[in-house]
């Protein structure tokens, strides 16, 4: 979800905690969780669910992208 929406539902829905879900049932989900810190929940879709879930972020040759940078 976009971060300005995150906001827009906190502030319409005050007793509310906006989390993020993402995943289907035949693999990888993440979620955020209503204990992590606000910024992890508005601005990412959380951490997986099975500690046996492994995320790689590639670039368009294959390789491993940095940690802290985004794809090219």
């Amino acid at each position: 979800m976009l971060p300005e929406l995150f906001d827009r539902l906190r502030a319409t829905f005050r007793h509310a905690q906006p989390l993020q879900a993402f995943g289907m049932a035949e693999g990888l989900t993440n979620l955020s969780r209503p204990d992590d810190p606000l910024p992890i929940r508005r601005e990412t879709q959380g951490r997986p669910v099975s500690p046996a879930d492994e995320i790689r972020v590639v670039n368009e040759d294959g390789t491993t992208s940095r940690p802290a940078r985004w794809a090219s």
